[in-house]
C-alpha cells in the first residue's frame, strides 16, 4: 500500500474512532442517551459504509484501466480490505454484553464501597 493509501486509511480509522468517541463519551444510564448512542454507532458505520463503497468502485476503476495484475489493482483492493476490517472491528466493539446488576449498581453510584476498584 502507498504512503497515500495509508495516509488516507489513517484519516479514515482517526475519523470513525472520533465518532465512536462521541458516541461513548458520556453515557449515563438514561434511555435518551443510550439512544443518543446508538444514533451515533449508526452514523458512524453509515460512514465508513459510505467509505467502502467509494473505495469499491475507485478499486474497480483502477483495475479496469492499469489491469487486473497490476500492483495499483492490488493496493486499491487492499485498501478495500482494510476499510472492511475497520467496519468488523467497529462492528465487534460496539456489541458488549448486557451489564449485570452489580454493573448497572457501579455505573450509578460508583463511590460505593461495593464498586471500589483497587490497583495493585
Amino acid at each position: 500500500m502507498g504512503v497515500i493509501e495509508k495516509k488516507f486509511m489513517s484519516n479514515i480509522h482517526d475519523q470513525v474512532e472520533q465518532e465512536l468517541q462521541k458516541a461513548v463519551g458520556n453515557i449515563q444510564v438514561s434511555d435518551s442517551v443510550a439512544e443518543q448512542v446508538r444514533q451515533e454507532i449508526r452514523k458512524a458505520t453509515s460512514n465508513i459504509q459510505e467509505l467502502i463503497e467509494s473505495e469499491r468502485d475507485q478499486a474497480r476503476t483502477v483495475c479496469s484501466t492499469s489491469g487486473a495484475e497490476s500492483g495499483e489493482c492490488a493496493a486499491a483492493w487492499d485498501a478495500v480490505e482494510e476499510l472492511q476490517a475497520e467496519a468488523s472491528h467497529q462492528r465487534s466493539s460496539t456489541q458488549s454484553k448486557p451489564k449485570n446488576s452489580l454493573e448497572k449498581y457501579c455505573d450509578e453510584n460508583p463511590s460505593a464501597d461495593e464498586c471500589r476498584i483497587y490497583e495493585e
